[in-house]
């Protein structure tokens, strides 16, 4: 009787959980959960700003105090957030030119410079 009264609750535990496991897979199928949904998309990829601003001017009190190598750092991780962004990637330049890294400093200018629109280097340019 004892035996017949656990396989009856192991039943009853076992049905719970499979039904538990249904769902879930059920609400990950879902589309309002879909990593191609647009807006899910664009949530995950938004730049948090003060996330970016607290790095950069990270960066911009590190340079002023001297202190390169936490500067890059901070600079960096605003390229992280917002590649699209160029004004971290001069800063980089001008620390990589001042401290006699002239390759470093080629590359990080020729990055920003990627990012300037045609109207943008022919205003510099004239």
């Amino acid at each position: 009787m004892v035996v017949l009264e656990q396989n009856k609750h192991m039943r009853i535990a076992i049905i719970i959980c499979l039904s538990f496991l249904l769902v879930e897979t059920k609400a990950q199928e879902h589309p309002f959960y879909s990593a191609d949904d647009p807006i899910i998309k664009k949530a995950l990829n938004a730049v948090d700003p003060v996330e970016y601003q607290n790095f950069y001017f990270k960066g911009l009190k590190y340079k002023i105090l001297g202190n390169n190598e936490k500067a890059l750092e901070a600079f960096k991780n605003c390229i992280r957030l917002d590649g699209s962004e160029p004004t971290p990637m001069y800063e980089s330049a001008l620390i990589y030119f001042e401290a006699g890294q002239l390759d470093q400093a080629l590359h990080q200018f020729l990055d920003r410079l990627s990012l300037i629109s045609i109207v943008d280097t022919t205003i510099i340019l004239s």
